[in-house]
């Protein structure tokens, strides 16, 4: 009798006989009206067996859930292909040329923003997906308005101002919408977890590993999709080396622009997404095999941020080769601010080593460190200046660690020069003519109380050839003016 009428219900409300099970009622009774359900509840919850207020509550759960994928399905929708071909070099000037009539950017980054959105639409295509990072060093240069119009435009994008990591990766491996994340500057910084998430999804094939369910089964979640970040200050440094960077600032007094509203913009800015899905539908195999020519320099991380977008300027055509090469010479340049606090570190070791000798206390280190306002140290953890131990640790990164030494009359743990010649070599290759090892006592140069001159001032003329630091694997001296000893302790 029960499952009579069972079967008479979901023939009755269901349209057809579906296999009838306990699960499955709830879902199915959910999808009625009120007022369907009012009229079937008693018998249902009499077939299954259970109270009808148990009934009731199990219905309004798989309600919320129901609603909540009909939400996410209009969210993520992706934009329907234009249903004609279209011209790839007209269609991103004219995507170049939107963002520049809002937008108010630097030479270059309005031909990066419409290279960065196509690319998104077709970044299943590449190797790696850059990261669009929009920055500013001040409120009020336009990164949020920014935002809006990357929204409109890119495919299945989501806006958000913040994110967790457990959503990221999530909502990455189910929908690879284009992520665009507002303020990271707030949240970002100290988020390990998250910044290695958004570092593996700058591959194809990058993924994270969990443990899910009550048995702890290890799944797989994909994390390569499209994402833009817009705050205050540099991204930290790994994930700075994985995106394309636009800096911005407040608009100048005669700098006008249109105002931005979705609203009244949405026929044309659906045209043109709509545009951009057929270009990338038409070309996807051909961006597949396409090796762009790069620029000279352009190598490592730099060419895989900047190969996706040189392919679609090539497949495009027209003058988009060109503009995409001026973009990168505007655009491509490093980000002195963004660069790890260990290569910044090492710069100013070798700067202190190049003034003050080749033996430096650590006391003398962070106190120098301490007072270089253009840097970080002075505020390196919680408004606090830089500590010996935490030297220690970012030096121990390059396998370098203090040692007891004397220099002067003082006697504690420093560092020895000839410690950090090999990885100054490795991580500072550019010296700009510096060679630690020398060191001239020009004007202007602060001398350690260290260094004393060869010979007396008064008796020192620009005939005296130059002398170099005893011991040092020194080869000449390029200045004729005389040079100081180093007194080895």
């Amino acid at each position: 009798m029960d499952a009579q009428i069972a079967s008479d219900s979901l023939l009755r409300y269901g349209g057809e006989v579906l296999e009838f099970t306990p699960n499955a009622a709830p879902q199915r009774l959910a999808a009625l009206s009120p007022l369907e359900y009012d009229r079937c509840r008693q018998k249902e919850a009499e077939a299954l067996g259970v109270r009808v207020i148990t009934l009731d509550a199990e219905v309004e759960r798989a309600r919320k859930q129901l609603e909540t994928g009909q939400r996410q399905a209009a969210i993520f929708t992706a934009p329907e292909p234009w249903p004609e071909a279209v011209d790839g070099a007209s269609l991103l000037t004219e995507c170049a040329g939107t963002i520049n009539r809002y937008v108010a950017l630097p030479e270059g980054a309005a031909d990066v923003a419409a290279l960065w959105i196509a690319h998104a639409h077709c970044f299943n295509a590449c190797q790696h997906t850059p990261r669009l990072n929009i920055t500013a060093p001040e409120k009020g240069c336009g990164k949020t308005l920014f935002l809006d119009v990357l929204h409109v435009l890119a495919p299945k994008a989501i806006r958000t101002e913040n994110i967790t990591t457990a959503v990221l990766f999530r909502i990455v491996d189910r929908e690879t919408p284009t992520l665009l994340i507002d303020e990271y500057d707030s949240f970002l910084t100290e988020n390990e977890e998250l910044r290695g998430a958004l570092n593996a999804g700058h591959k194809r094939g990058g993924c994270i590993m969990r443990c899910e369910g009550d048995n702890n089964e290890v799944k797989i979640f994909k994390t390569f999709a499209p994402v833009a970040l817009a705050g205050i200050r540099s991204l930290p440094g790994t994930l700075a080396d994985r995106s394309i960077i636009i800096r911005m600032q407040r608009i100048a007094p005669g700098e006008k622009r249109q105002p931005f509203d979705s609203r009244r913009v949405e026929h044309e800015t659906a045209a043109l997404c709509r545009k951009l899905a057929r270009f990338a539908l038409d070309n996807l195999s051909t961006l597949e095999n396409c090796d762009p020519k790069l620029p000279e320099g352009a190598v490592n991380r730099i060419a895989d941020n900047w190969r996706p977008l040189f392919a679609i300027a090539e497949v495009a055509g027209g003058e988009w080769p060109e503009r995409v090469r001026r973009a990168y010479e505007l655009l491509a340049k490093p980000d002195d601010d963004a660069e790890s606090l260990g290569v910044l570190l090492l710069a100013d070791m070798r700067a202190l080593f190049h003034e003050r000798g080749d033996r430096l206390l650590s006391a003398d280190v962070v106190d120098a460190l301490g007072k270089k306002e253009e840097r970080p140290w002075p505020e390196l953890r919680n408004g606090r200046p830089i500590t010996a131990r935490q030297l220690a640790a970012l030096l121990k990164r390059f396998g370098i660690r203090p040692t007891t030494l004397r220099a002067g009359d003082d006697r504690g743990k420093g560092y020895v020069l000839d410690d950090f010649r090999d990885v100054f070599a490795r991580y500072l290759p550019e010296t700009g003519g510096f060679d630690p090892c020398i060191r001239n006592n020009i004007s202007g140069a602060r001398v350690s109380g260290q260094l004393r001159s060869v010979t007396a001032e008064d008796t020192v003329t620009d005939r005296k050839p130059p002398e170099t630091a005893p011991d040092m694997d020194c080869h000449g001296c390029t200045d004729r003016k005389p040079l100081a000893w180093w007194v080895r302790l």
